[in-house]
């Protein structure tokens, strides 16, 4: 399970510590949705939001590390 986080709250997230970066400065932050879902989740809402069927087919290790390999990606 993920909690995946929306591009627009990470922007936010972003744009508020450029304009007060003095409190921001060494400081980490974990940032995260506010709901874990697996992605047999993701593929029903999205098939339900965009009116068609979507599928999650997870990649072998083997196939991923050759997909890096293909785009000249670190393993």
């Amino acid at each position: 399970r993920v909690a995946f986080i929306d591009t627009r709250d990470l922007a936010e997230v972003a744009a508020n510590i450029l304009m007060n970066s003095a409190p921001h400065q060494a400081q980490t932050y974990t940032l995260t949705g506010s709901e874990a879902v697996s992605f047999d989740d993701v593929t029903r809402i999205l098939s339900e939001e965009l009116g068609r069927s979507i599928t999650y087919r997870p990649a072998s290790i083997p196939s991923y590390c050759f997909h890096l390999l293909r785009r000249k990606m670190p393993l």
